[in-house]
């Protein structure tokens, strides 16, 4: 589709990842077309012909799996959507558009300002009703851009993602949003034009919803009278089922993002209504989706079997491949491409085995260490500020080392919380994280520059505000894997996982943080350091599973006792000269000196917190 080809590149997709052109790819049919010269020579020549068919979509954490999707379901329904922008133009003619011919027909002699007030009125309404809107929840989010159209306009959606977390949820109907045309932005340069609704040429008028709680089915109730595209999570698209069977019946494509998690045999035990969803259809008019970054062969068997996907008709697609998949399940290849890795390459996978009673303590250490790195690393070869995403297993213990953990990084680090039952607005969290690293970036090319450039140097005002950004921005979100699986953040250093036993797929999605479309590495070489901090008796597992995740030539290290003791934190470099390779030669009680006021506070911390544990 042009309109969608060049909205991509106008918001900064510029060239396709393999996951999204083996998609396009996979969804073309070559088509034979003959016809005739004008002096009668008949000639041949083949086209590509785009299909409708079933997807099965397996790639790595990070790969751009979701614009994929995306830009095929948007193919599927781009027609009926400019169809429905002709419906809404007459709809707004029919229902503004007779007061100008009354206008015109009493007044013979000509009232020039009511028949100019007229026509004005109805280019406001008909700039309102053709422009994207958004409708979600109260998340913290800046977009709540809902258009008014007329009443007859009421219709039916023709795309539905399923996430399975709000968080999830909201990014992609922010994603969708801005794809219609919409903006997304908090803030707007003059001359940046090229993401300006003004130069979007696809179908206008396009309505999205964000469904993100059950609660809201009553408040926006008429919103769901007239709307094109739905995001939302099992347990809303189940109530919604339940009240109204027929709601769903103009669906060209359902996407089931996460498919792995959501089609597990308890998840649809609990929403019935998404198997409904998947198999009640007509494969000649509906589409289904399935996407995953371990959607493997049994999950592609099972949903074969249960018919959401089409036996006849559904393609695997993946970042090197496609193919049809039920022969492909049928063939001596399927093991290997099902068990191709499930996360980014370059990813420095270590271990932390260490006693529980020791952990915090462990993970205190380790943050400050590789602060400490960073800022004792020349200011041309220190790479990106340390950003990290810390994984604790529930909500619970979430908030019982939250406020330990902003006492032992004070000063150091600026942490947000995301978790799904207690945090407020998410999108805010996000936004403001994901912020974080655009500051220190640009701080870092300002300082740069100004001692490189005489002519930049006197702009001493504007550099300090940008490292007062960088330094006020939140460096470390601590969050549960529910709550930030498949999200998207920008440039992250660094993972922790503390005391989380995770199987395959649940370590892919943690890990598949790192490492993302787009991300910088932190130093040239690693895509990021994933750190699991667990029991000793759990190692040999874990290395077990990351081998399965990230394949045989994975870099997995196990950190010394040494590197994260608080008192006595070296550099890497300490590490090998005490092993007689060599390095700095920094001792530790300068190290210690510079920090005795911290190490005092985190060890206090640290008793209060054993004996809290202990009671």
């Amino acid at each position: 589709m042009p309109w969608l080809s060049d909205r991509l590149k106008s918001i900064g997709f510029r060239f396709s990842t393999p996951v999204q052109t083996s998609m396009m790819r996979g969804l073309m049919r070559p088509e034979v077309v003959t016809g005739s010269e004008f002096d009668g020579t008949e000639i041949t020549t083949e086209i590509l012909e785009k299909t409708e068919t079933d997807v099965a979509l397996r790639a790595v954490t990070g790969s751009g799996k979701t614009i994929a999707y995306l830009t095929s379901a948007l193919t599927s329904i781009s027609s009926d959507l400019f169809n429905r922008e002709k419906f809404i133009y007459d709809a707004v003619i029919d229902e503004y558009g007779g007061s100008m011919n009354v206008l015109s027909e009493d007044n013979a002699e000509g009232d020039e300002e009511q028949e100019q007030k007229a026509r004005e009125n109805l280019a406001m309404k008909m700039a309102y009703s053709l422009s994207p809107s958004l409708q979600m929840a109260e998340l913290g989010t800046v977009i709540q851009a809902w258009q008014e159209q007329p009443r007859s306009c009421a219709r039916k959606p023709l795309l539905l993602v399923v996430c399975p977390s709000r968080e999830l949820a909201a990014q992609v109907a922010l994603k969708v949003f801005e794809l219609f045309g919409g903006n997304i932005r908090q803030d707007y340069t003059p001359g940046d034009d090229e993401r300006s609704i003004f130069n979007y040429r696809g179908p206008r008028g396009t309505r999205v919803v964000g469904l993100l709680d059950a609660s809201e089915l009553i408040t926006r109730e008429a919103q769901l009278k007239a709307v094109d595209v739905i995001v939302s999570t099992p347990e809303v698209v189940s109530s919604m089922y339940q009240q109204d069977v027929e709601y769903f019946d103009d669906l060209r494509v359902l996407v089931i993002d996460e498919a792995d998690l959501s089609l597990q045999s308890e998840e649809l035990a609990n929403y019935p209504a998404i198997s409904m969803l998947l198999t009640d259809r007509d494969t000649s008019k509906r589409r289904n989706i399935l996407v995953g970054a371990s959607f493997g062969a049994e999950a592609a068997e099972a949903s074969l079997e249960r018919g959401f996907l089409d036996k006849r008709n559904t393609v695997l697609v993946t970042a090197n491949n496609y193919m049809h998949l039920t022969n492909l399940l049928q063939s001596q290849s399927a093991e290997e491409i099902f068990t191709s890795t499930m996360v980014a390459e370059g990813i420095n996978h270590q271990i932390l085995p260490v006693e529980a009673g020791e952990s915090m303590r462990a993970m205190f250490g380790l943050l400050r260490h590789h602060l400490f790195t960073w800022e004792n690393t020349a200011e041309d070869e220190r790479g990106v500020r340390p950003r990290g995403l810390i994984y604790v297993k529930n909500d619970t213990v979430a908030q019982q080392i939250g406020e330990s953990l902003r006492n032992a990084v004070w000063g150091k680090h600026k942490v947000y919380t995301l978790l799904p039952q207690r945090g407020q607005m998410p999108l805010q969290v996000l936004e403001q994280f994901a912020g974080a690293v655009t500051a220190s970036l640009e701080a870092a090319s300002k300082q740069k520059q100004s001692t490189t450039d005489s002519s930049v140097a006197s702009s001493k005002s504007s550099n300090d505000f940008d490292v007062w950004r960088a330094d006020t921005a939140p460096t470390l979100l601590l969050t549960t894997p529910s709550a930030a699986r498949g999200l998207d953040f920008a440039n992250l250093t660094h993972i922790y996982s503390l005391n989380v036993d995770p199987s395959e797929a649940e370590y892919a999605h943690q890990a598949g943080r790192l490492g993302r479309l787009g991300n910088l590495n932190i130093d040239g070489i690693n895509a990021g350091i994933m750190t699991s901090i667990i029991n000793p008796q759990e190692e040999a597992a874990l290395r077990m599973r990351i081998v399965a995740v990230a394949g045989p030539d994975a870099k997995i290290t196990v950190v010394p006792e040494s590197l994260w003791q608080l008192t006595a934190p070296p550099t890497y470099a300490d590490v090998t000269a005490a092993e007689g390779e060599g390095g700095d030669t920094r001792s530790a009680e300068e190290a210690n000196a510079r920090d005795d006021a911290i190490i005092s506070r985190l060890e206090d911390l640290m008793k209060s917190y054993e004996q809290k544990t202990e009671t």
